[in-house]
């Protein structure tokens, strides 16, 4: 381990191992301070997910478009089979949980809006930003100095839908309803069809999982 990769492993906390479960299956991913934990909106994917196996759909290649602890491209190993994965997020700290929890030969890289990559996925699988206000960045402001910002809400959500859009054939995001933006009119402004594939409500929203495909 060089200086610069145990300094980054230092200030983003000790990576804690979570298991994830849906109701057909459940995986391991690893989290440190610095990187949410899955939630309510990562288990409803994972739920899109084995309803897009269940259609017969196939996928060979899929892009975890901010990854965070990288549970998502797991899953597209997971449960839509894919050989190729690439996990990418515009922070570093994610990005080493994203590792840890990947296998080694899925590609984890860090750039904003996936923007070291040229495209040809399969799917894109997207858990944006979605609230409207900011919530309090996991560890604190000292994880870095602009995590917080990524959770600005519109501007963020719609620049990774478009980036999304651009990369794969197919994207599947999920979204509140509180949110000020919607992948139905992000992703339909750029010739996609969408269907919601799985909702859930919870105690101030409900969360919806948007599948789109080009038409």
């Amino acid at each position: 381990m060089d200086a610069e990769a145990g300094g980054l492993r230092g200030a983003c906390g000790s990576l804690q191992r979570v298991k994830v479960s849906w109701s057909r299956g459940s995986i391991a991913v690893y989290v440190n301070s610095c990187t949410y934990p899955p939630s309510d909106d990562t288990i409803l994917l994972l739920e899109a997910m084995e309803a897009l196996r269940r259609e017969g759909r196939v996928y060979g290649s899929a892009l975890d478009l901010g990854t965070g602890n990288g549970a998502l491209a797991l899953g597209a190993v997971e449960v839509l089979g894919v050989r190729r994965v690439a996990a990418v997020d515009a922070y570093p700290c994610p990005a080493l949980a994203a590792r840890a929890t990947l296998p080694p030969q899925a590609l984890v890289a860090v750039c904003p809006y996936a923007s070291c990559l040229k495209g040809g996925f399969d799917i894109a699988l997207v858990n944006p930003p979605y609230l409207p206000e900011k919530p309090p960045p996991p560890g604190g402001q000292g994880c870095s100095p602009t995590l917080s910002e990524a959770w600005a809400g519109e501007g963020v959500m719609r620049g990774m839908l478009e980036a999304a859009g651009r990369l794969a054939g197919e994207v599947l995001t999920v979204y509140s309803s509180l949110s000020s933006v919607t992948p139905q009119e992000v992703l339909g402004a750029m010739g996609f069809s969408t269907r919601i594939l799985a909702s859930e409500r919870f105690f101030m929203e409900r969360l919806e999982v948007v599948h789109a495909w080009r038409s």
